[in-house]
């Protein structure tokens, strides 16, 4: 018997998903703007189908082509692609003739002839479109994903192997392991715990850095994960299910799916289109971009971040790159400039990240090689979360400058300068240090001078007020209690290490909390560098 996926190549049977296509097209505008034909921009290169199964890699399109729509495909190299499914210098003419469909691996083939089925004429690969020995070829054309997906007419996304030669036009799917779709009700907790969205999450590309951006950035996108087939476009989610009472797949079933935020975690995207009668019923906790306030949008991106920041990524130099197209995409909506996976006008806030656990989810890093500033996230290896304060009394420092080159025709380094209270203090001191190395220092605890640097200098962002003296009763017990004693004001910001030789200039190496504020008692606030 046929795969579920198979049969929505045998005849017939990719009428849904161009019905799909066509309703997009029509009704929602939004997701693709540009219109039937397809977007002006082009990548540089693209594999032209239209004369299946004799393919080719066309690099200069005819002016005169009417239909230049292109498909583009996510998915994961694994360990390592093979030379023939690589285009090099070596065999880049050769690519440009013909290219031998059957030794090429099995996920790029499915996504050949899934995309002929469709009547796309061209598609996008990385490993075939890109000259994968030549650097600057591979600088320039990473320097444009976030068009390429973007503009992509569809986005196929490999999602039931991790590895380039898995497929997922072959995946086999049991009988037991597709459950119907059904709308997810509140009052209906069997359905949070076997609804789809949990297979959906639940698949390689949800464990690798770059494929983060090309699902944000894709307009409709097509998942084949191992037990569904899932449209998803910035207005609508939907998915092809096996019907519950038949063990014989006749033809796909479509079933809408509206999730719903307050009971299931649906991963939307940044640019999901928010809450409004045609689109996904959005709730604060999700993560589409909201339409008005800034704060909020920040929010989104930190969320961004921190799933990022979980993600892997084989080439820790890539770090800042991996992401840089999503940055692109959400800097007209939030207004502000991009300073290394930070925002100059919210970044007091940005500041305050620290690493969250000892997973290390990025390749190892050489030493001698600068991947990004110390005050970074992008600069650690390891999962990081942003502190998100309340009850804060007040900003105590102010950013003068900040520079982060954004070229190699840029020289330097990136640094910030600001104004804020500094003060060199040792770990008997009244602060909790988080240092990016994974050593913790608490309050008032000297045995922990063992570990590490022994000395740091702070550096206070914002402050929370003093507490007054209270009482605070046992749980329904209004005559026992124990009683609070006042507490000074609390300080945020930096643990930070003197660079030596340089005035006034440091390195960021951790996160300070619940620092006190009499330490700072008669401090001016000074003009520092971090670099």
């Amino acid at each position: 018997m046929l795969s579920f996926a198979q049969k929505l190549l045998s005849s017939g049977d990719t009428r849904a998903q161009q019905w799909l296509l066509r309703d997009c097209d029509s009704n929602h505008p939004t997701c693709h703007p540009a219109g039937p034909a397809g977007p002006a921009f082009r990548p540089t290169r693209l594999i032209d189908l239209r004369e299946y199964p004799q393919v080719y890699l066309a690099e200069k399109l005819d002016p005169g082509i009417i239909d230049l729509r292109y498909a583009a495909l996510s998915y994961t190299w694994g360990l390592s692609m093979p030379d023939s499914g690589k285009t090099t210098s070596a065999n880049l003419e050769t690519h440009q003739r013909s290219i031998d469909i059957d030794k090429l691996p099995r996920t790029v083939k499915d996504a050949i002839d899934f995309t002929h089925n469709l009547a796309i004429p061209f598609l996008w690969v990385d490993a075939l479109c890109i000259i994968q020995d030549d650097k600057s070829d591979w600088e320039r054309e990473a320097a444009t994903m976030d068009s390429v997906y973007s503009k992509a007419y569809l986005t196929i996304a490999a999602a039931s192997s991790d590895h380039c030669d898995g497929g997922f036009l072959q995946t086999s799917y049991d009988k037991y392991e597709i459950p119907e779709a059904r709308k997810v009700q509140m009052s209906d907790p069997a359905d949070q715990t076997r609804t789809w969205v949990t297979s959906f999450t639940d698949n390689p590309l949800f464990s690798r850095s770059w494929t983060l951006q090309e699902r944000e950035l894709s307009s409709r996108i097509l998942h084949f994960t191992r037990t569904h087939v899932v449209w998803e476009c910035r207005q609508s989610a939907c998915a092809y299910i096996r019907p519950r009472k038949s063990w014989v797949l006749t033809e796909p079933t479509l079933m809408n799916m509206y999730p719903d935020h307050r009971s299931i975690e649906w991963p939307f995207r940044a640019l999901d289109l928010p809450s409004d009668k045609t689109g996904f019923g959005f709730q604060p906790s999700g993560r589409a971009l909201p339409k008005d306030p800034t704060p909020l949008r920040f929010e989104t991106w930190h969320k961004i971040v921190e799933n990022y920041s979980r993600r892997k990524l084989t080439v820790p130099s890539d770090k800042i790159l991996a992401i840089a197209g999503v940055a692109k995409a959400l800097q007209s909506h939030i207004g502000s400039d991009y300073l290394a996976g930070l925002w100059r006008a919210n970044l007091i806030n940005d500041l305050l990240w620290h690493r969250k656990g000892d997973a290390i989810t990025h390749g190892e890093q050489d030493p001698t090689s600068y991947y990004a500033p110390s005050w970074s996230w992008a600069w650690t290896n390891y999962p990081i979360v942003f502190l998100r304060p309340d009850n804060v009394e007040k900003i105590d420092a102010e950013i003068l400058e900040g520079f982060v080159p954004r070229s190699k025709v840029e020289s330097g380094r990136g640094y910030i300068k600001l104004k804020a209270k500094v003060l060199e203090v040792s770990t008997e001191h009244g602060a909790n240090l988080l240092l990016d190395s994974g050593v913790q220092h608490y309050n008032k605890r000297p045995e922990t001078r063992r570990n590490g640097v022994k000395e740091f200098t702070i550096c206070i962002l914002m402050s929370k007020p003093p507490t007054p003296e209270k009482w605070d009763f046992y749980w329904r017990d209004d005559n026992h209690g124990t009683l609070i004693p006042a507490a000074p004001s609390r300080g945020l910001g930096l643990a930070l290490r003197r660079v030596e030789g340089i005035p006034s200039t440091y390195l960021r190496i951790g996160y300070a909390e619940d620092v006190s504020m009499d330490l700072f008692d008669g401090t001016n606030p000074d003009e520092i560098t971090i670099i």
